[in-house]
């Protein structure tokens, strides 16, 4: 019997676009989304209250959680996460917050319409602002030191794949191959508009996001340099990639054809 699946979805590493992959591989009736309530809170203690019966026709538990809801289940699980270059992702953040004014930060945080990256790094205090990647994976509130160290651990014991962003196609070729999943074709979804790119931050706001940041720029460096060398044990190769990508290109290319046709015949 496979193992269930738990997918960590950290805030704006791609999580949107994977979703929407696996969907096409479980069903609605065999999965738990944890998800904000009201803007400000998450259903978890919903799944944590299930009865254990229901617990158990679970396969996919996914969404904005920390590490350690794999207890709940008598079953084995199995965490997947991506990770994204801490840099873009603070950057792609901040510019998602700004453009909805229904978020939650605007709710239980000090953050405005006006509010500079610089501030939203240095004084808005939120644990997904600062090293929100390791205290997500780590599932603790402690130093950086210790969550970098818990972090680690758990990759190490309890996740069976920690995808890049920036590679998120060679990601998915692996995801497909270690869980037999069908064609894995996506369309980008939920990607911040009109930001800011790298070369345009002022040095002050980089190194603001670089210090208060330090541990999560260590585990992406490391998991990054794990990640080449396993892709590359896989053959996952750039012809794959590009044969890939011009198949899943080809494949919404029919499927907006067929689309307009309808609309026309009808």
């Amino acid at each position: 019997m496979k193992n269930k699946l738990i997918f960590q979805h950290l805030p704006k590493c791609g999580g949107t676009t994977f979703n929407s992959i696996l969907m096409q591989n479980y069903t609605k009736e065999e999965t738990f989304s944890i998800i904000v309530i009201d803007g400000i809170k998450l259903n978890t203690n919903d799944f944590i209250q299930l009865p254990l019966a229901e617990k158990e026709k679970i396969n996919l538990l996914k969404g904005h959680m920390e590490f350690g809801l794999h207890v709940n289940f008598a079953s084995n699980a199995d965490y997947i996460t991506f990770l994204r270059n801490p840099i873009e992702r603070i950057i792609s953040f901040y510019y998602y917050v700004k453009r909805r004014p229904n978020h939650g930060l605007y709710k239980t945080t000090n953050f405005t319409q006006e509010t500079t990256l610089y501030e939203f790094v240095t004084k808005i205090k939120r644990g997904d602002i600062n090293n929100g990647q390791i205290r997500f994976i780590s599932g603790i509130n402690d130093t950086e030191e210790k969550m970098l160290e818990k972090a680690i651990y758990n990759i190490d014991n309890h996740f069976s794949h920690v995808g890049v962003l920036e590679r998120f196609d060679e990601s998915i070729l692996l995801l497909q191959k270690m869980y037999n999943w069908k064609k894995p074709y996506y369309e980008v979804s939920n990607k911040t508009q009109n930001r800011k790119s790298i070369n345009n931050i002022e040095p002050e706001t980089l190194q603001a996001i670089k210090e208060l940041n330090n541990g999560d720029f260590i585990l992406y460096n490391k998991m990054s340099q794990l990640f080449n060398k396993l892709i590359e044990k896989e053959g996952i190769t750039k012809f794959k990639v590009h044969k890939f990508k011009g198949e899943m290109k080809y494949y919404y290319f029919k499927k907006r054809l067929f689309r307009k046709m309808r609309r026309y015949v009808s």
